[in-house]
């Protein structure tokens, strides 16, 4: 599994030119992005496409062009079949989520799939009828993490703040999912009461 060290790793190498675009993009996910609801699940399925078809294809020479043809590829299938493809969405998240949070209780392999299979109708069900709060809640998640990451390469011109960071993504497991919950909470709430404010002017 890749944590959250790994991707700092990787988003870091990639230098400092990635930190302001990753910031920018992070704050409009949080304050706009149910305004962008298409984009973002098409976003969102981008991301998790690349991220599966890095975990089969490995770390060879040409797997970042083919993780991004994998991404692009997954994107552009979600575009379509709306409805289904953001039930789809919250499926994937709450399944992941739940199967995350109980590995560490000690499960079999069968038992800990079927929890995550239960938590992808649940989620898939509650998500194909509050579509929107399901969008808000995606591109909360994923502009938190992107202004978390961009924030992380700018400390790397701090070198003391940059060993913090990392030794608390390597060696802690709560701190960096705390920060990551806590802005993701925020930019829901904020989502939502400008959601309903547009609605009742």
């Amino acid at each position: 599994m890749v944590s959250f060290h790994d991707w700092l790793t990787f988003i870091t190498d990639l230098g400092r030119p990635v930190c302001i675009p990753l910031i920018v993009a992070g704050v409009g996910l949080m304050v706009f992005g149910w305004r962008m609801s298409r984009v973002c699940v098409v976003l969102a399925y981008g991301v998790f496409g690349a991220g599966v078809t890095a975990s089969l294809v490995g770390r060879s020479g040409v797997s970042w062009w083919i993780c991004l043809a994998g991404g692009a590829g997954l994107g552009l299938i979600s575009y379509w079949p709306w409805r289904h493809a953001v039930a789809g969405l919250g499926g994937l998240i709450g399944g992941g989520i739940t199967m995350f949070a109980v590995q560490g209780i000690g499960f079999s392999d069968a038992a800990l799939w079927g929890a995550g299979i239960l938590a992808f109708l649940a989620f898939g069900a509650f998500s194909y009828i509050h579509q929107q709060h399901v969008v808000i809640g995606v591109t909360a998640l994923f502009g938190s993490a992107f202004v978390i990451s961009g924030l992380a390469v700018c400390l790397k011109v701090l070198p003391a703040l940059d060993g913090t960071v990392r030794s608390l993504a390597a060696e802690s497991f709560f701190v960096i999912p705390f920060v990551l919950f806590v802005s993701t909470v925020v930019s829901c709430f904020y989502q939502v009461g400008e959601m309903h404010r547009l609605m009742a002017d």
